[in-house]
């Protein structure tokens, strides 16, 4: 008889998975044999088989371990031991570990990139005659508003009220063309980086720290060169009059923290009397009494406008809110002078976080349909595919044992399950955090894409969001997507023709290598700030219709053709990129992203352990299964999902006596 289960043979191998892996020896000999088994990181990989001299002086070290061949009639690969990487356990080991498990390797930055840095280094100042070249808005008083440390500051923002009562809301974001120019040296090694990778302790920078952290960083009291969305509105912020693009320099008036602005916004006083000035060039040094007032009535104008934007994109497009409140998945960790974890918590999710959010979507919507609008064939867009409906089995299982009806047919019926939901236990966060982290592991990732390779427009939309077109702008400090956005936006105003055979713009002078610059061997920290990343193995679904109708599209999102632009300024820096080359920029994107996401979360995971390993906490949780010896459980302030025994593998029983209703002295 057949199988009675799918059965398939092998036809080919399109792709071979690397053959180096870190790996442990778990199991401890009996004798003195030589030949012993070790234990792969990725849970993917078998045990491989090794062979030692003396297995004693292996025993406790994380190994990295090449896989020389894999006998057919065997279970196991054999490999050999290339390197002895460190104890384990130790902190710097288990990063090492961390970065060659998922592929990440850096290298100082070359001395031909770094020769096309500025000369006078951290003394450098905007030129003059740069200035004569841009809209001057440094008498416009701009903020930003970052996470505590914060050293790449990209995006800063301003509102204001009209002589004619029309609002003016601007975001001003660092103009990193103007020190990386296209096809040099160090534009080749930004795009090779493709982001700035995030860990808990350390960052790990896509230019060199010259520029992320001082030149483009828009730092307070510095002037500084940005590339700017600024729109006129009307008084209730209902309508966008006209947007304007180009080329500004600013002077940031206050580099705030999240928590100084919402201090600000709630009359409280944003700093603390014995608080300690932050290192130089972060967020967060003391706001100038003076201007408190002023920033107040800034950032509740900035409010208001934000709560229009975000209700409208989830009553019109949809959006889908997955934000967990006070639990949140994002973890904070504090570290002693050694750099292991002492506490550890969920970072707060405060309004003003929405409110800068909101600011930034609506830039990056607004330079996506700009970009679109000039260049359909080779605009770089940020997608994000509808989600197939089996993937919400978990998700809707959970809801129909709460007694919730889920939909999740589009994206504006998931956001309307996940809102009732929300109304239905107020109460119980615990719970609510479970369901907005199934819906968030249920969601596919988004990706980037040359507008190219699309026939559909629905390819190019943004399911999550609820956005037709969007891209990344904000960000190009430490995202190399994002200085390509630049390019094309900066030659959308410049009438720049893209195709495959395009010279240089006549005016062009190529930039002469300057003396190179050593490099700093100080490591840049963000001490536990994520980097949200994405896949890049995923197909976008093949429609007819869209999901966002056009006609259902506020005017306050809506770009007027008589609006105006500034035209940019140097020629040298806006050579934008064509479709092919966008194209294949994608793919290199959508790699590094996906691998700095998950480095970022299992470092992370790595740095719980680390906290655990000496720390004991009690914290709520939520059944998520059942086994015959124990519990499955998610617990939302560590964002872990892991089993709970009851009886353990001797079968006694494991348990607190208080949960049966014994007292504590039971056996």
């Amino acid at each position: 008889s057949g199988p009675t289960v799918p059965s398939a043979i092998v036809v080919a191998i399109t792709n071979k998975s690397r053959r180096i892996h870190v790996a442990t020896l778990v199991d401890i000999p009996s004798s003195d044999e030589r030949t012993v088994m070790v234990v792969p990181m990725d849970v993917r990989i078998p045990k491989i088989r090794v062979q030692f001299k003396n297995w004693r002086d292996y025993q406790n070290q994380r190994l990295l371990i090449e896989i020389d061949n894999w006998e057919t009639n065997s279970s196991y690969p054999n490999g050999h031991c290339k390197k002895i990487l460190g104890p384990v356990g130790d902190l710097e080991t288990e990063i090492v570990c961390l970065l060659l498990e998922h592929e990440i390797q850096f290298t100082p930055f070359s001395i031909a990139a770094t020769a096309s840095l500025p000369p006078e280094g951290h003394l450098w100042r905007v030129p003059e005659e740069e200035i004569k070249m841009r809209r001057d808005l440094r008498t416009t008083r701009i903020f930003s508003v970052d996470p505590i440390g914060c050293q790449d500051i990209d995006d800063t923002m301003h509102i204001k009220t009209l002589s004619n009562g029309d609002i003016e809301v601007g975001v001003h974001i660092a103009d990193v063309t103007y020190f990386v120019r296209h096809n040099s040296e160090l534009d080749k090694e930004a795009q090779s980086r493709a982001t700035t990778f995030y860990l808990v302790d350390r960052r790990f920078d896509m230019l060199p720290t010259l520029l992320s952290s001082d030149l483009c960083s828009l730092h307070s009291n510095t002037d500084r060169l940005a590339v700017s969305v600024i729109w006129t509105m009307s008084p209730d912020f209902e309508k966008t009059k006209s947007t304007w693009f180009g080329r500004t320099v600013i002077h940031n008036c206050q580099a705030m923290t999240y928590e100084q602005a919402h201090n600000i916004l709630h009359d409280m006083p944003p700093d603390s009397p014995n608080k300690a000035q932050p290192p130089p060039l972060t967020a967060g040094h003391v706001v100038n009494k003076g201007s408190i007032s002023a920033i107040k009535e800034d950032l509740s104008m900035l409010t208001i406008l934000a709560r229009k934007l975000r209700k409208r994109r989830e009553d019109l497009g949809g959006a889908v809110d997955l934000s967990s409140g006070a639990l949140g998945n994002e973890l904070k960790f504090t570290l002693d002078a050694n750099g292991n974890p002492t506490q550890v918590a969920a970072k707060k999710d405060l309004e003003i976080h929405h409110t800068i959010a909101e600011l930034m979507i609506l830039a990056n919507r607004s330079v996506a349909e700009k970009n679109y609008e000039r260049f359909p064939k080779s605009s770089l867009l940020r997608a994000h595919r509808n989600v197939e409906q089996n993937k919400f089995d978990d998700l809707e299982n959970s809801l129909k044992a709460a007694g919730i009806t889920f939909d999740g047919t589009s994206n504006l019926s998931l956001a309307q399950t996940l809102k009732n939901a929300r109304e239905k236990d107020k109460g119980n966060t615990t719970v609510n955090a479970l369901w907005q982290s199934l819906a968030t592991r249920a969601m596919s990732e988004a990706l980037y894409l040359c507008t190219g390779q699309s026939k559909n427009e629905i390819d190019l939309s943004h399911y999550g969001l609820g956005i037709n077109k969007y891209t990344h702008f904000t960000s190009p400090i430490r995202r190399y997507a994002d200085v390509v956005v630049h390019k094309q936006l900066l030659a959308s105003l410049q009438n720049y023709n893209i195709n495959p055979g395009t010279i240089p713009p006549s005016g062009f002078v190529s930039k002469l290598a300057l003396p190179a610059i050593p490099m700093s061997n100080a490591i840049s920290i963000m001490k536990g700030e994520g980097l949200k990343a994405n896949d890049y193995d995923q197909e976008l679904p093949k429609s007819k219709s869209l999901p966002f109708s056009s006609e259902s599209v506020p005017e306050l999102y809506k770009e007027k053709e008589d609006r105006t632009t500034l035209t940019v300024a140097a020629p040298t820096n806006i050579i934008p990129c064509n479709g092919l080359e966008v194209s294949q920029i994608c793919d290199n994107l959508n790699i590094q992203n996906r691998r700095a996401k998950h480095s970022s979360m299992a470092c992370q995971k790595l740095f719980l352990s680390l906290f655990f390993k000496n720390n004991v906490k009690i914290a709520k949780a939520v059944v998520t299964g059942l086994r015959v010896n124990g519990l499955i459980v998610f617990i939302p302030k560590f964002d872990m999902t892991g089993p709970v025994y009851v009886r353990d593998i001797n079968g006694d029983v494991q348990i607190d006596p208080a949960v049966v209703g014994l007292s504590s002295t039971s056996g």
